[in-house]
């Protein structure tokens, strides 16, 4: 990623903070709406999942400069999905409810320019998960 891109990333994630929580339900809305199957990976009270969802984002967009410095936070969510059953295939679903959140949260904020540079957060975040160094399964 580059810097721009990364402050774009880092400068919407801010405006999504502040109401983390209404976001984070919307995207497990929007994700079970995008893929059914993925309902039986959450409790029907998932409000700590969010909590913890939004929280990791957070750290992971704060480090989108050095992602490799916080190569237990990747591990971590390697391991946490397995755990809940998220398969390869959940990946694409999982990004197009994300967003979906942010395009719906940001509105007219959300340009072509923010949404390029968060596929481009969307492709690093996937590649450390799946770098073979860093092992997460």
């Amino acid at each position: 990623m580059t810097p721009e891109e990364i402050n774009i990333v880092k400068n919407s994630w801010r405006q999504v903070q502040p109401v983390s929580q209404m976001a984070g339900e919307l995207f497990y809305d929007r994700l079970m709406e995008i893929k059914p199957e993925t309902n039986v990976l959450f409790n029907q009270n998932h409000v700590k999942q969010v909590k913890a969802l939004m929280e990791t984002l957070s750290i992971v967009i704060d480090k989108l400069d050095d992602p490799y410095s916080i190569i237990p936070v990747y591990q971590s969510m390697g391991k946490t999905t397995v755990g809940y059953g998220v398969l390869e295939s959940d990946y694409q679903s999982s990004q197009s409810a994300l967003e979906w959140t942010l395009e719906y949260g940001l509105g007219l904020e959300f340009t072509s320019e923010v949404r390029y540079a968060w596929s481009q957060a969307f492709q690093l975040m996937y590649s450390m998960l799946h770098d073979d160094q860093i092992q997460l399964h």
